[in-house]
């Protein structure tokens, strides 16, 4: 059963999250052969204080607020699918995939 964690700076609406959800689950079908009733994601709200970049906190740099949704978003299944496959594959015998 693949389960795909995924951590965001909280702002997101629901509808993009559902994007989020019904995006990787078919990333996870295509990509490594999933049954779609065994593929779980699961998605981490991460308060922007709590999220830290480069020495100082999410929030102090004006990240974490409510975006709108838009299909820039959230990547297409297909390059999340291609992006995952690399990341899987067995590494080839001469060392590079």
């Amino acid at each position: 059963m693949p389960i795909a964690q995924i951590h965001l700076i909280e702002g997101r609406t629901e509808a993009q999250k559902q994007a989020v959800i019904e995006k990787v689950t078919q990333a996870l079908i295509d990509a490594v052969g999933a049954p779609q009733e065994s593929v779980r994601v699961l998605i981490h709200d991460v308060p922007a204080e709590n999220w830290g970049i480069a020495g100082t906190s999410a929030k102090s740099r004006g990240r974490g607020k409510a975006m709108p949704p838009s299909d820039s978003t959230v990547p297409d299944a297909s390059a999340v699918s291609a992006q995952l496959s690399r990341r899987l594959a067995p590494p080839s015998r001469n060392g590079r995939n």
